[in-house]
């Protein structure tokens, strides 16, 4: 699949616990999590969409909820078949496919401001990494 989404209208980043990509002998260093810092990390995720629960957001059966249905169709077609949320934030414009390692997938479109969304994130210290 062309990693290039802006060919399609779309763009992504991630959310995520960390500041920065991760190096391979910083994710070796630190994975697997200890219980605690595991619970940190969930609990930050978690209250984080929990204070979005206020703002109109739907979950995702169909990915219809976007133009461009070709190409999301190909994101389902990739995607593990056990994702456990993948929501639309039609307040922010956003598409969120539920990750792993503590970060989680945003897709939008090309152009799009993640300025409010992204000052949202870091007052729960989570981080937008493009």
């Amino acid at each position: 699949m062309d990693s290039d989404r802006s060919k399609v209208g779309y763009d992504s980043a991630d959310l995520t616990v960390f500041d920065h990509w991760l190096t391979r002998d910083e994710f070796a260093s630190i994975f697997p999590l200890d219980e605690l810092k595991s619970i940190e990390y969930s609990s930050m995720m978690y209250d984080f969409y929990k204070s979005l629960r206020g703002e109109k957001y739907e979950h995702v059966e169909d990915y219809v909820l976007l133009s461009h249905e070709d190409y999301l169709a190909k994101i389902k077609r990739n995607s593990p078949e056990e994702r456990i949320m993948d929501f639309y934030l039609e307040d922010y414009g956003i598409l969120v496919s539920g990750g792993f390692e503590y970060s989680d997938s945003l897709v939008f479109p090309v152009g799009h401001d993640l300025n409010e969304f992204n000052e949202r994130a870091l007052s729960f210290g989570l981080h937008i990494l493009c």
